[in-house]
């Protein structure tokens, strides 16, 4: 998938958007999703979809949110993500994926075949993790460690009021996902505090080479 799409040149207004043939788009309709792609340590992100009143009313304001401050619109149309905790088994046969799903009103572990099934995915794989052993084993798990933690409810309705602060107790969900990183690779994201990384970032993060991308499609 890496090379079924080009990326508009950064002069452009439409930097970062896809441009698909007919003969990708096929490819594309085809791909299937392979529980076995994801490993611990891996980010998801979860392209925004309307399907509940105030979801879609958060969800919309991230979007708003990600465009002012100049991310291009398809990767500001990703509104949530969290990190890959590892396959869940039975019998030696992998049926699901754990993640940490940061969302109110706390942080809690799901299957997200299951809590997400249907929703539109990019899956990402942090390229750091290619230079140091077990790395992604230790970011899953200082994300695991903030399981059932609160969520940031001020800290995500910043997204929508710019004088409300954050409880800096508690994490949102890209908040939560660059914490769990910098644990390991103090230095990433230079530039950014945890608080100001958006869940559109990290596909600007993929752009510059940050990340690879795995996986792009529908959770079925």
């Amino acid at each position: 998938m890496d090379n079924a799409y080009k990326v508009v040149s950064k002069n452009s207004r439409n930097y970062g958007s896809r441009v698909w043939n007919e003969k990708v788009r096929g490819a594309k309709q085809k791909m299937r999703l392979d529980l076995s792609m994801f490993r611990m340590g891996d980010i998801i992100c979860y392209r925004h979809e309307q399907t509940h009143k105030i979801k879609g009313f958060f969800g919309n304001n991230i979007i708003r949110k990600q465009l002012r401050v100049g991310l291009p619109r398809d990767f500001a149309q990703y509104s949530h993500v969290e990190i890959c905790g590892g396959g869940l088994y039975k019998d030696n046969e992998r049926i699901g994926v754990e993640s940490i799903n940061v969302a109110p009103p706390k942080a809690r572990a799901i299957d997200i075949t299951k809590t997400h099934k249907g929703r539109y995915i990019t899956l990402l794989r942090y390229r750091g993790y290619d230079d140091k052993l077990n790395a992604r084993y230790k970011v899953a798990y200082a994300s695991a460690r903030l399981n059932h933690l609160p969520y940031d409810i001020k800290g995500i309705l910043g997204f929508v009021l710019n004088w409300v602060t954050q409880n800096q107790k508690f994490f949102f969900c890209s908040e939560h996902c660059t914490y769990a990183i910098r644990t390991e690779f103090p230095n990433e994201f230079p530039g950014f505090s945890n608080s100001k990384v958006m869940p559109g970032h990290f596909l600007m993060f993929a752009e510059q080479g940050r990340f690879t991308k795995i996986f792009e499609g529908r959770i079925e």
